[in-house]
C-alpha cells in the first residue's frame, strides 16, 4: 500500500461540486512507515534511550521491569533493572539482562555490532563499579572491561574509530581535567585521550558526520572553547578545535529568564545535521532545524511549538518525537489543547515541512523521548502509557508491512433533495494516520458497487474538506439511501461505510429560503423587517440580529416572486447602519465557514458586507473572515494569518443589480464565489484566532489590502446567512440558482 505516491490533479465530474486536492498536482512523494503500531513489549517506566544492532533494539530508562504487548500494569511482570534488549522483527523479550544502578541517558553500537557503549547516571553494571560510562560485550553477553570514570553523567556518546567521544556535565575524566566534553580510548579499559575541547554548560548529544571530518555537539551551552556558540557548534575530532560553524551556531535564543532554548537530539546524513531543539518560555524555539556539515549554514527551519525530544531518519524524511501544539507557523495545525497535542510527526528532509504521517502517543507528560532505527522501522521509547489509543506503556515500534492503518469511518452525509429529480449528496472527509490523500465512494440503496468515486482529495486531522455529490435522473417521490466510504488514493485499505442518510426526491425545485435551510447555516437573517432592532434567525437556531444605526426597512428584495423585504445601509460614517449579533454570547474562533448575501449598490466608496470582529458594536480590534467591497466595486474575502489572506474578484460589482455573493474558509483553503460561480480561490485554511461577533454592514478593515474609502457598506443587503462548514461549489451554484419565491 506505502509504495510511492503519484498525487493526481483532481479532476471535477460534470456533475459534482467537489472539492480538489488542495493544492492541485503534486509531485512523486516517498512513503513513510506504517501508522499502526506493531507487536512489541512494554516498560513500567520511561525509556530514555534506544538503540538498535543486528536485530536486537536497546532500551534503557526508568523502569525496572518489561511485560508483553497488551498486558496491563503489573501482569505479566519480568525484571529487568534499567536495561533491555528486544527482537527487533517480533518486539519479544531477548534474554539479555544486566542490572543497572540507574538509567543510561545514550547508548551507541560499534560499527562492528559487537559492542553497545552506554553513558548516564550509573555507578554500577550487574554489582559492578562504572561511574556512569560502561559497555557490554555483545558477542558474550557479558560486561566489559572498558571501565572510564566520569565524574558527572554522560549525555551523548559519538564513536569513531577507536574514540569514543564523550559529552554531558562533568569536569573529569579518569581525574584528568574535561569540561563536559571529552575522549577516551574504545578499547581496554577506556583510557583517557587528549581530545580536550570545552563547553560552558550540559553537551546533551554528539554526532560523527559521515566522512569523519568532524564531531556536532549539541546541547545547552553558549560557548565551546571559549568562542560563542549557541548550542550547536562542530569539533576537529582530533585536535577538538572549533571549528567554523555559520548561522546554526547563533539561530538558538540566547538564555534568558523567560526563554532557554538547548538540543536534545541530532542526526546526520550524508549533507546535512538535523537537531531537535526543546525550549522552555512561552513561545521559545521547540522545534527542529537542518544545517550543513561543510560549515554550519541553515538549510531549514520548522517552528512547531510543543518540545522537540528526539529525531531519526528513515528515508527521506525525518521523524520527531515532541509534543506540538502549534505548528501554524509552518501552515500546518493551530493550538492544540492538552489532549490534542501530537506527540509523533514526520518531516520532510529537503525542507522541513510536515509529511503524511499521524499516529499518536500520549504525554506523561511529553510522550516520546528516545527514537532508533533499522533503516525500515521506527522504534519509539518515551513516558507515553497509550499508543494509538490503545495501552502500550514505554516503548513502541512502527513499521510492517502489513499496513493496518485504515481511513476513519465518515459520518452519516447529509443528503438534501432541493432540485426536481435530483438528490445532493454532502460529507465531510476524514483522515487516515499515513495517507494524506483519500478517495471517497457514495453508494445508493445498499449497492455493493460504488455510485460514484471522488477525485483524489487531500485530509489531515486539521484540513477537513466539505465534499458532495449530485446524484441525478431520479423518479420525483421515490426515495433512496446513501452511504460513504473512503479510500486510500494509493492503496487498497478502506474505511467502514457511514450510516445511511434516507431521502424522498422533489418533485419541484425548493424555494431560496428552504435551499439555505436544508444546509444547516449557523444563522440566517433574511432582513424583512419593517421596523424595530431586531432581525430575526431563520436558522431555527435563535441566533437573532440587531440593527443598528441608519436602517431603511422595507426595501424590494433579491428573491425573484418573494414578497419578504430586504435593508438599505446608510454607510456614511462609523456605525451608521449596520447588523450585529443580538447576544452579547461571543462565538468561538469559527475555523470552518461559509458568509453569504445578496447585495445591491451603485456605490463608490465600497464597505464592508458581513464579516467577524471581536466586537459586537464600535471598531473591532481583531478583524477578519470578512467580505468587503473595494471603492471600484470588486469584491475581497480575508483572513488573517499574521499577514491578509485574501481572494478577489476581477470583476466590479457596484453597478446598481443584485448580486450573490459567498466566501468559503475551511480544510479546502479559500474561495470566493459570485454569482453562483467560483471567481478566485487559495489554498489558505486557518484565520486568527478570537471569538468575536458575526456583523453585517461594516467594521474595522484598517490594515487590509484595497481598503476602501469608508468601513461600511452604503447599499442594500438580503438573505444574510453564515454556516459552520464550508459551502461547496454545488451548494453554491444550487443557492444562486433557486433565486425565487
Amino acid at each position: 500500500m506505502r509504495k510511492l505516491i503519484l498525487l493526481l490533479a483532481a479532476l471535477l465530474a460534470a456533475t459534482v461540486g467537489l472539492v480538489p486536492f488542495a493544492g492541485g498536482a503534486q509531485a512523486l512523494e516517498a512513503a513513510t512507515v506504517v501508522g499502526n503500531a506493531s507487536s512489541m513489549w512494554q516498560t513500567n517506566g520511561t525509556v530514555w534511550t534506544l538503540a538498535y544492532s543486528k536485530g536486537v533494539v536497546y532500551a534503557s530508562g526508568d523502569f525496572t521491569s518489561v511485560r508483553p504487548p497488551g498486558a496491563a500494569a503489573g501482569t505479566g511482570e519480568v525484571a529487568r533493572n534499567h536495561l533491555a534488549a528486544f527482537n527487533s522483527s517480533t518486539g519479544e523479550l531477548l534474554p539479555f539482562n544486566h542490572d543497572l544502578s540507574a538509567k543510561a541517558y545514550m547508548m551507541v553500537p560499534s560499527a562492528d555490532g559487537g559492542t553497545l557503549y552506554l553513558g548516564g547516571d550509573f555507578a554500577t553494571v550487574d554489582g559492578v563499579s562504572r561511574s556512569r560510562a560502561a559497555a557490554i560485550n555483545l558477542t558474550t553477553n557479558t560486561l566489559s572491561s572498558w571501565n572510564p570514570r566520569v565524574n558527572g553523567n554522560v549525555r551523548g556518546i559519538a564513536l569513531r574509530g577507536s574514540t569514543v567521544y564523550l559529552g554531558g556535565s562533568f569536569s573529569a575524566i579518569n581525574g584528568q581535567a574535561r569540561q563536559n566534553l571529552g575522549a577516551v580510548s574504545a578499547t581496554g579499559a577506556g583510557a583517557t585521550l587528549p581530545w580536550a575541547p570545552t563547553a560552558d554548560l550540559t553537551v546533551y548529544r554528539l554526532a560523527v558526520t559521515p566522512d569523519g571530518s568532524r564531531v556536532i555537539a549539541g546541547g545547552y551551552f553558549s560557548n565551546l572553547n571559549g568562542t560563542a556558540r549557541r548550542g550547536t557548534g562542530a569539533l576537529d575530532p582530533d585536535s577538538g578545535a572549533t571549528l567554523p560553524w555559520g548561522s546554526a551556531g547563533t539561530f538558538l535564543p540566547p538564555h534568558s529568564g523567560g526563554c532557554t532554548s538547548d538540543i536534545k537530539d541530532i542526526r546526520v546524513d550524508a549533507n546535512n545535521v538535523y537537531f531537535a531543539a526543546e525550549g522552555t518560555g512561552g513561545g521559545c524555539f521547540d522545534g527542529t532545524f537542518a544545517a550543513r556539515q561543510s560549515d554550519g549554514a541553515l538549510v531549514w527551519t520548522n517552528t512547531c511549538l510543543g518540545a522537540t525530544q528526539s529525531v531519526e531518519i528513515i528515508g527521506s524524511f525525518l521523524y520527531k518525537g515532541s509534543h506540538a501544539h502549534d505548528c501554524s507557523s509552518v501552515g500546518a495545525f493551530g493550538e492544540q489543547p492538552q489532549s490534542g497535542r501530537r506527540h509523533l510527526l514526520v518531516e520532510k528532509l529537503s525542507d522541513g515541512s510536515l509529511g503524511p504521517w499521524y499516529p499518536n502517543t500520549s504525554g506523561n507528560p511529553l510522550g516520546p523521548r528516545a527514537f532508533a532505527t533499522d533503516g525500515t522501522q521506527l522504534f519509539v521509547g518515551g513516558d507515553f502509557l497509550n499508543v494509538n489509543s490503545k495501552a502500550q506503556q514505554g516503548l513502541t515500534r512502527f513499521g510492517g508491512p502489513p499496513d493496518l492503518t485504515k481511513p476513519r469511518q465518515p459520518k452519516a452525509p447529509a443528503a438534501v433533495s432541493t432540485t426536481a429529480g435530483q438528490v445532493r449528496v454532502n460529507w465531510q472527509a476524514v483522515t487516515d494516520d499515513d495517507d494524506e490523500t483519500l478517495v471517497y465512494r457514495v453508494f445508493r440503496d445498499g449497492s455493493a458497487t460504488p455510485l460514484f468515486t471522488s477525485a483524489p482529495t487531500r485530509s489531515t486531522f486539521w484540513i477537513l474538506p466539505s465534499l458532495s455529490f449530485t446524484d441525478t435522473g431520479l423518479t420525483p417521490g421515490s426515495t433512496h439511501s446513501y452511504k460513504v466510504d473512503a479510500k486510500e488514493a494509493n492503496g487498497s485499505n478502506a474505511s467502514v461505510k457511514s450510516a445511511a442518510t434516507s431521502v424522498t426526491v422533489a418533485a419541484t425545485d425548493a424555494n431560496y429560503p428552504t435551499t439555505v435551510v436544508s444546509d444547516k447555516p449557523f444563522q440566517y437573517l433574511r432582513l424583512d423587517e419593517a421596523s424595530g432592532t431586531t432581525a430575526a434567525d431563520s436558522s431555527g437556531n435563535g441566533r437573532t440580529g440587531e440593527y443598528r444605526g441608519s436602517i431603511a426597512y422595507g426595501q424590494a428584495g433579491a428573491i425573484g416572486g418573494d414578497a419578504n423585504t430586504a435593508v438599505r445601509l446608510g454607510g456614511t460614517a462609523p456605525n451608521d447602519g449596520y447588523v450585529t449579533q443580538q447576544s452579547t454570547t461571543a462565538v468561538t474562533n469559527p475555523k470552518s465557514l461559509s458568509v453569504e448575501l445578496w447585495f445591491k449598490t451603485a456605490t463608490t466608496t465600497g464597505g464592508k458586507l458581513i464579516g467577524f470582529g471581536n466586537l459586537r458594536t464600535g471598531t473591532s480590534g481583531n478583524y477578519d473572515r470578512h467580505l468587503y467591497m473595494a471603492d471600484d466595486g470588486r469584491l475581497v474575502f480575508g483572513a488573517w494569518t499574521g499577514s491578509a489572506s485574501v481572494v478577489s474578484s476581477a470583476a466590479g460589482y457596484n453597478d446598481n443589480a443584485w448580486h450573490h455573493v459567498v466566501g468559503t474558509l475551511g480544510g479546502s483553503g479559500m474561495a470566493l464565489y459570485v454569482d453562483g460561480a467560483k471567481v478566485d480561490s487559495n489554498s489558505n485554511n486557518i484565520a486568527q484566532a478570537y471569538n468575536g461577533y458575526w456583523r453585517i454592514g461594516g467594521d474595522n478593515l484598517a490594515g487590509w489590502p484595497n481598503r476602501p474609502s469608508s468601513d461600511y457598506f452604503k447599499g442594500t443587503v438580503d438573505e444574510a446567512a453564515v454556516y459552520p462548514t464550508e459551502l461547496t461549489a454545488s451548494q453554491v451554484a444550487e443557492h444562486f440558482s433557486h433565486n425565487h419565491a
